[in-house]
C-alpha cells in the first residue's frame, strides 16, 4: 500500500470498524467473536499469534514499505484456516469466518497459487469474504479473492472512492453484511 494517506486511513478506520464488532457481539449474543490481522509488504505476517477476542483485540498501525506479497498472505491465511489438530488456529466447530482484504495495488508475486491453497481449506470455502479497493487496487484480483461468480459480489467487492469513507464502510459491511451472513448460520459440521 502507498504512502499516501492510504495507509493513515485504514490505521484510523479498523479501530472504529473493531469497535462496532465489538458492539455487534453483544447485541448478538450468539457466539464470541475472535479477530486477528495479517499484514502483508515484503512477506506477510501475523498481528498476532492467535485469534483475540474482538474486546480486547488492540490494532496495530501499519505502514507502508515494501512490496504487495498477497500470494504469502494468502498462503499463510490457509495454514491459518486449518483445523487445530492440523495445526491451524481454528477450532473443529466454529461460525465461518470473515474475511476481509483491504487493497490499493497490485501483487508483486504468485498470488493465484496462494489463493488456490487458500480455497481448499474447509474454512476458507466457508468463510464470508469482502474486499475493499483503494484507488489503485487490481480488482480482477480482488473478485477472485471474493469469488468472481458469486450473486452478491456488489455487495463483496466495496470500491472506496473517498478515504474518509473507509471506517464507515468497513464498519457497515462488516456488521450489515458480513457478520449479519454469519451470525444466522448453524455452526457447519465437518
Amino acid at each position: 500500500m502507498r504512502n499516501d494517506g492510504k495507509m493513515s486511513a485504514v490505521n484510523d478506520a479498523i479501530p472504529k470498524a473493531i469497535k462496532c464488532i465489538s458492539e455487534f457481539e453483544d447485541e448478538a449474543k450468539k457466539a464470541s467473536i475472535y479477530m486477528n490481522a495479517l499484514k502483508f509488504s515484503s512477506g506477510a505476517e501475523w498481528m498476532y499469534s492467535d485469534n483475540i477476542p474482538v474486546k480486547s483485540f488492540m490494532w496495530e498501525n501499519l505502514n507502508c514499505e515494501g512490496i504487495t506479497d498477497l500470494g504469502e498472505a494468502f498462503l499463510q491465511l490457509a495454514n491459518f484456516l486449518k483445523p487445530q489438530k492440523e495445526g491451524g488456529k481454528m477450532p473443529e466447530k466454529a461460525y465461518p469466518p470473515v474475511l476481509v482484504l483491504i487493497s490499493d495495488g497490485q501483487p508483486t508475486d504468485d498470488w493465484e497459487t496462494g489463493l488456490k491453497e487458500l480455497n481448499k481449506t474447509f474454512w476458507a470455502k466457508n468463510a464470508v469474504r469482502l474486499a475493499f479497493a483503494l484507488e489503485g487496487a487490481d480488482l480482477d484480483v480482488l473478485l477472485e479473492f471474493i469469488g468472481s461468480d458469486t450473486i452478491d459480489k456488489e455487495k463483496k467487492l466495496i470500491k472506496i472512492q473517498d478515504l474518509d469513507e473507509l471506517a464507515s464502510q468497513i464498519k457497515v459491511v462488516t456488521t450489515t453484511y458480513g457478520m449479519e451472513k454469519v451470525r444466522d448460520r448453524m455452526p457447519p459440521g465437518r
